[in-house]
């Protein structure tokens, strides 16, 4: 049966909504150019200007010069503008000085492995893993969480709570032993998520909260990571066949990691940092994780307490509009970003100019 040719009017109706579509894509690629397109200067650790995107040269030839000469970023923005940048310093170093040891009681919420546990339902393996993975084993009349070895694939395998603990207002600390694995190839990132996700929603459960790990890098590092990306790690290694004592906490915007050697009693310096992009008020499950490796959990006490600090202390923008300190743009104004991802890459090559001293 033939089929029924469009009438003018019908025509003219497919015409208009092609254009709107066009128009609508045509918007998306313009806001995306302009994302990723945004002029970037790149500086060190003490505000030296060291690189620049390419396209920073249509809004001046100037940053050639100082970039060159690694002036400081206080010289290329007009005066009084840098003030900006140091009355933010002092909001983050503020954070230093909290009371983080005042708060009150710790109350305790849950103590195990118990007879009541089971993995998949109060213990949760992440989307992608196999369950087989994690189990819950007596040993001596203990229980205790194992997850078997498999680095061949080399997989980060997360198990997860499936009760949340400690909110936007609370203070939680987890208190643990983990038991090092007899082949050293098998220790790999004995890990604690923070405020993850669910293993039954997620892959990478945490993406949305902190990582603290022990041996972390096939045993050669400790970090603490948020939504996956470090934000301080020191070398550490720990030993094989060995049993530690691990208290991760988070006070406030503070994360800390405590770990004590069983065996010979000695501790380990705390691993801690006190975050200004606090992570904590979304999904608040607790969880273990490893890259693929040996891991044996056992004597788990979660505590929580209500918090002295509110998140908002915790969550410092830094989003300002400066003016350059050049003629031709004295009177436009730009937005200056500060990126406070240690992991950031830049989406641009810095630009490829001799700036050495």
């Amino acid at each position: 049966m033939p089929q029924k040719k469009p009438t003018y009017e019908e025509l003219e109706k497919l015409y208009y909504q092609s254009l709107e579509q066009r128009d609508s894509i045509g918007r998306l690629n313009y806001a995306l150019y302009s994302t990723f397109n945004m002029p970037m200067l790149y500086l060190d650790l003490h505000w030296n200007l060291i690189g620049y995107s390419e396209d920073f040269l249509v809004l001046t030839q100037n940053v050639v010069k100082l970039t060159q000469k690694r002036k400081p970023l206080s010289e290329f923005l007009q005066e009084g503008e840098f003030e900006k940048i140091l009355r933010y310093q002092e909001q983050i170093k503020a954070l230093n000085d909290l009371p983080y040891d005042d708060g009150g009681d710790w109350e305790l919420k849950y103590e195990g492995p118990n007879t009541h546990d089971e993995i998949g339902e109060s213990w949760i393996p992440d989307s992608f893993s196999k369950a087989r993975q994690w189990e819950v084993e007596e040993d001596n009349g203990n229980l205790k969480i194992i997850h078997k070895s498999h680095i061949h694939d080399e997989e980060d395998c997360y198990l997860m709570s499936a009760e949340e603990f400690g909110g936007a207002d609370q203070d939680i600390k987890v208190v643990y032993r983990i038991r090092t694995s007899e082949n050293k190839q098998d220790i790999r990132d004995v890990s604690f998520v923070l405020s993850g996700a669910s293993g039954k929603e997620e892959i990478l459960c945490d993406m949305i909260g902190y990582t603290v790990s022990s041996g972390a890098s096939c045993n050669s590092l400790a970090r603490i990571q948020r939504k996956s990306s470090d934000i301080v790690k020191v070398p550490e290694v720990l030993e094989s066949d060995t049993e530690y004592e691990i208290t991760a906490e988070r006070v406030g915007g503070r994360i800390r990691r405590q770990l004590r050697n069983l065996k010979t009693q000695k501790e380990i310096p705390s691993l801690e940092v006190i975050d200004s992009m606090a992570l904590y008020d979304g999904q608040n499950h607790i969880g273990f994780t490893t890259y693929s490796g040996h891991m044996e959990v056992s004597e788990i006490k979660v505590y929580t307490r209500k918090s002295v600090f509110s998140i908002d202390q915790f969550r410092i923008p830094f989003e300002v509009e400066v003016r350059l300190r050049d003629e031709r743009l004295k009177d436009r104004v730009y937005k200056l970003r500060m990126l406070k991802n240690e992991t950031y890459k830049p989406i641009f090559p810095i630009s490829k100019l001799n700036c050495k001293k």
